[in-house]
């Protein structure tokens, strides 16, 4: 699936295994790589195949989708006084964003839950 997906949007994906993820999360971390609109069709891809796998068919039933960013991103990814995050908020109608307060344990990376649709 993940390679048909690569080989669709020309990213890098790739899917952290037993060893590569630290024992606190009980999820894999999935890495994408490439330039802007490869990860974007990419995550896009994802995101619709988490859907599916959580029966979440109707576009309008909500979806909950977390992103694990590097710390020192947060303050780039929500802009002075909030500015860049809101612009994203704007474009992304129904999207609600939690920010984690504190880095995963053991692990210099900070969650960001999305909950929405897809309609």
């Amino acid at each position: 699936v993940l390679r048909g997906l690569c080989d669709q949007t020309g990213a890098m994906i790739d899917v952290s295994g037993e060893r590569d993820t630290p024992r606190r999360l009980s999820d894999r971390i999935v890495t994408i790589s490439g330039q802007a609109e490869q990860k974007e069709w990419a995550c896009r891809g994802i995101v619709e195949r988490l859907r599916r796998l959580q029966d979440l068919a109707d576009p309008k039933e909500p979806g909950f989708f977390v992103v694990i960013v590097p710390a020192a991103a947060v303050p780039v990814i929500v802009g002075a006084q909030g500015a860049t995050i809101k612009e994203v908020l704007a474009a992304a109608d129904g999207v609600e964003l939690s920010i984690g307060k504190e880095n995963i344990m053991h692990m210099p990376d900070t969650p960001i839950g999305f909950e929405g649709t897809t309609a």
